[in-house]
């Protein structure tokens, strides 16, 4: 007992008798370099609000930080209100709104909501469920993207825009279409779309007898003797377990429409590239997962 008495009192004695240790010094905050820091924007619809409204709009997004706007995503409708008509004061009025207060302008395409003039013309352009019904208007994308007549139309209001901002200095970027996905309907089953998958699968097999065998079609007697003799997988028209072969390169194929040449994408590129700067960035909006 004595012994720990003597050692805890040899303790106290030495921590009174050391010299008192230097204060460390406080290490200032680390901070992001501005250049580093993530760019953080808004979508806008001027569409949906009165026109007394954007001024206030636009100085609000700029008071909350925001760097950018992104404007016109699914505004088709008023931009080309009857077909061949096209109607962009009301986007001029809110790039020069966003300019005025310093923030950096995305324009969309509107290519996501085909205006209801273009979808009663042309039924053939709103995409096919599994269930074999057509869509009807309304919502969005809801119009098929192999459908030639709406890449058509598509190419046609790309182009106004491009001729009109593509060199507009007020003009950041363009993001291109929306959200690529019919939001649980995909893919479409119309018959541009079965075409399309069996010119696909030419493409890449060359000869039905690749396919047969790389699809391993001896089983249950799947063989094919034409290309166009083969459809989209679709739950719906099987009996039973359908081939997985067939399945996966019909998900290759659909990953091809949406990444490769989306809404013609290669048309509508090329259309902003030619009258906008090649620095111009060009995104697309990632669909959730």
């Amino acid at each position: 007992m004595k012994r720990i008495l003597l050692r805890a009192l040899a303790t106290i004695t030495l921590c009174y008798l050391a010299p008192a240790m230097p204060a460390q010094p406080t290490a200032a905050a680390f901070k992001f370099p501005p250049a580093d820091l993530m760019n953080i924007g808004v979508y806008y619809y001027p569409e949906a609000w009165p026109a007394a409204q954007w001024p206030r709009d636009m100085a609000n997004i700029k008071k909350l930080g925001m760097e950018f706007g992104h404007l016109g995503e699914f505004a088709w409708a008023f931009m080309e209100p009857t077909e061949g008509h096209f109607d962009f004061a009301w986007l001029d009025r809110n790039v020069a709104l966003a300019a005025e207060q310093g923030l950096k302008v995305v324009l969309c395409t509107p290519t996501p909501a085909p205006p209801i003039w273009l979808t009663e013309a042309h039924p053939d352009v709103l995409m096919v469920d599994a269930s074999g019904r057509r869509q009807v208007h309304g919502t969005r994308q809801h119009a098929c993207w192999s459908v030639e007549t709406y890449r058509r139309y598509v190419a046609k209001i790309v182009g106004e825009l491009g001729r009109r901002y593509g060199k507009d200095a007020r003009v950041w970027g363009w993001q291109l279409d929306n959200e690529l996905t019919h939001y649980g309907k995909e893919p479409c089953f119309c018959d541009a779309c079965q075409r399309k998958f069996q010119a696909w699968l030419k493409n890449k097999y060359g000869e039905i007898a690749a396919l047969n065998r790389d699809w391993g079609n001896a089983f249950w007697s799947q063989l094919y003797q034409r290309f166009d003799q083969i459809r989209l997988p679709n739950t719906r028209e099987f009996v039973a377990q359908f081939n997985p072969h067939h399945m996966l390169d019909a998900q290759r194929w659909f990953d091809a429409v949406t990444s490769g040449r989306p809404l013609g994408r290669r048309r509508s590129t090329i259309s902003l590239g030619r009258a906008s700067s090649s620095t111009t960035p060009c995104p697309h909006r990632m669909s959730r997962g």
